[in-house]
């Protein structure tokens, strides 16, 4: 009988539970494909360093997954608690004509327990076909062909969601018992004509926490704009955070009264069609519902940093491998290379058929800070152009020897010239560069005025962006501080031997080996790791907040059935009616979404240095897909919500 009466409503309310219903999907949807690695490793056939990435991969997502979760079960509890209110008077007949609210629950859960059936099947199953999508994704991150499309199944990936879901629907249960265990019949019915309390404050008390919340937004701002990228500073950032959050809910705590206000000054657009009624509605429903549209402006705020940001780093640490992997591997140590692998009877000749130990040397005399055209800004964004930082010294030879390991000419220098060099060629044109140097009392001039992009060695980044490159002469007396050898070996088997023989040796060997291959891969895992981050959390927060916004319009819309039907009454047109509808719900669908774009500036900002250090890529690009991502959903949201709550207002 109850099965059958919820089976019922389900169908009666198909309309009402839409986006719910949308929403579970989605959340589904991004749960199983964003947790089901194991099926593109099974797609793309990785192994070695790209399998390796990808386990880790799946361990951040296993940490980040336990945090939207909670994420989920909030919004799914949220979106439930609307379904109970919009149906208020309908469970209200129910305990009048005799059910008891054990009874009401075990209805409710019944109808909850389809809909959650019904969203997992079709959210898995598109979770499989997104998989592929992800897989293609991942194909093109990593460079490996994508030969095929393979529907694959993740035991782990449907494991996992249905443990999340079988959760968040117990706390449905739970939340459900409770809110109908304390309902009363005369609640219920009137639950429609009851309104939010409200208050106010004089008009020059909004203005005064209107201008507090802009000072805390150039504060946060400003202080945003000034964080250091060399040291991560996680204090400063969350207070920055913090700050912003907190001038985001003074403001629209404030605004919009005085939204109300400037535009009643406007007399010619105020009195304008049904303009009265549209920002009286917008400034009742804000003063009571300023808290969601906060929360709702940081969380989109959160989805385009992360969004935009993840595509920026995983460009910026692609691109920066064509100047940071040029040699076949790189041995890396503190102490003479050679000398320590002939300690452990490790003979290079064995495997290499060229090398070249490059050692690194420095002098207090001459630092990176010189070289700067603005010295305060290098600073912020490079180690080598910080206080007290000596230059690093390479000998004209040693840089030779390793040029000449990837067929590069040789450069000719004179006994009293030197010349600046590095993998990074966009620094140009900050460097300032001397006429000439004093080391050791002896002046060297600039060879020419020209930054030489001279490969040195492999790194896993493209950060090393400054050297100076002197005659053998200067650094006879000399002592390195710092040892790099690079290799070209005999062959792909000696590699893989000397590779196994240095970092897979029982023996402590002082010294550190990667090949660039897996350079490649471990970067290219970074980046994919920066990129799923950035989209499984960026969309998780993008429809949350959608969804706070659609069930706070709907809930409205509920409550203002009378307001709209006088309206109707005293001769309004239903087009007019529609149109201050949607001028209504487009102004709270947009406010948030216009202070988030301005929020997201500095955040964006400061992640456009750190990609700067990485790989001085251009991060426009993704900015334009991101903010096309987050209106596509909410043009979608506000849709589902526009039509629902036109169906609502039956009008």
């Amino acid at each position: 009988m109850y099965s059958k009466l919820a089976f019922r409503n389900v169908k009666n309310s198909a309309k009402q539970y839409l986006i719910y219903f949308l929403t579970l999907i989605f959340g589904v949807v991004l749960f199983y494909t964003f947790n089901a690695l194991d099926s593109q490793q099974e797609i793309l056939k990785m192994s070695g360093e790209k399998s390796v990435a990808f386990d880790l991969m799946g361990k951040f997502m296993g940490v980040t997954s336990i945090f939207l979760a909670f994420v989920l079960c909030f919004l799914i509890i949220y979106a439930n608690k609307y379904m109970i209110k919009s149906r208020s008077r309908e469970f209200g007949i129910y305990l009048t004509l005799g059910m008891s609210r054990r009874k009401l629950s075990k209805v409710l859960f019944i109808e909850n327990i389809i809909i959650g059936l019904a969203s997992l099947v079709i959210g898995i199953l598109i979770g499989m076909i997104a998989v592929q999508g992800l897989a293609l994704l991942t194909s093109y991150m990593f460079a490996i062909p994508f030969e095929h499309f393979e529907f694959t199944f993740s035991v782990a990936s449907f494991s996992k969601t249905i443990l999340l879901f079988g959760l968040i629907y117990l706390c449905v249960l739970l939340f459900n018992t409770f809110s109908v265990r304390n309902l009363t019949i005369i609640s219920l019915l009137k639950a429609e004509s009851r309104n939010e309390r409200r208050f106010h404050l004089p008009l020059f008390l909004y203005v005064i926490i209107c201008l507090v919340s802009l000072g805390f937004f150039a504060y946060a701002d400003r202080r945003a704009l000034g964080l250091n990228t060399e040291i991560i500073d996680l204090n400063k950032i969350m207070l920055s955070i913090f700050l912003g959050a907190v001038g985001t809910f003074l403001f629209f705590f404030s605004f919009t009264n005085l939204l109300l206000w400037l535009m009643q000054k406007r007399r010619k657009s105020y009195f304008k069609n049904l303009n009265p009624f549209v920002f009286r509605q917008i400034s009742s429903e804000m003063t009571t519902s300023f808290v969601s549209l906060a929360i709702t402006c940081i969380m989109v705020t959160l989805a385009i940093i992360m969004l935009a940001g993840g595509f920026g780093l995983n460009r910026a640490l692609n691109d920066g491998l064509k100047y940071a992997t040029p040699y076949e591997g790189t041995v890396q140590s503190p102490l003479p290379i050679n000398e320590e692998l002939k300690k452990h009877n490790i003979d290079i000749n064995e495997y290499a058929a060229s090398y070249a130990e490059i050692p690194i040397y420095t002098t207090k005399e001459v630092q990176g800070r010189e070289f700067a055209k603005d010295k305060e800004k290098m600073a912020e964004a490079y180690y080598s152009f910080k206080d007290n930082i000596p230059a690093n010294l390479i000998s004209i030879d040693d840089l030779n020897k390793s040029r000449a390991l990837i067929g590069k000419k040789a450069i000719k220098l004179n006994e009293d010239n030197y010349f600046v060099t590095g993998t990074r060629p966009d620094i140009a044109k900050d460097l300032n560069l001397k006429e000439e140097i004093t080391v050791n009392g002896k002046k060297y001039y600039l060879k020419d005025q020209k930054y030489h992009t001279c490969e040195l060695y492999n790194n896993l980044l493209a950060i090393d962006t400054f050297d100076l490159v002197v005659p053998n002469k200067l650094v006879e007396d000399l002592k390195p501080s710092y040892y790099y050898m690079n290799i070209k070996f005999k062959n792909k088997k000696q590699e893989e031997l000397f590779d196994n023989r240095v970092n897979n040796s029982n023996e402590e060997i002082p010294v550190s080996f990667i090949t660039r291959d897996d350079t490649i891969d471990q970067v290219k895992g970074l980046g994919a790791i920066a990129s799923y981050l950035g989209i499984y959390i960026g969309i998780i927060f993008l429809m949350s907040s959608t969804v706070l916004l659609s069930i706070q319009q709907l809930t409205k819309s509920e409550q203002d059935k009378k307001r709209y039907h006088i309206l109707n009454e005293i001769g309004a047109m239903k087009k007019d009616i529609r149109k201050a509808l949607r001028k209504q719900m487009g102004v709270y669908f947009a406010l948030p979404l216009l202070l988030a774009l301005f929020h997201s500036y500095f955040g964006l900002t400061y992640a456009k240095k750190i990609t700067n250090i990485l790989g001085g890529v251009s991060t426009i690009s993704y900015i334009v897909i991101t903010l096309t991502i987050i209106i596509f959903i909410y043009l979608i949201y506000f849709a589902l919500t526009y039509q629902n709550a036109k169906r609502n207002l039956d009008i």
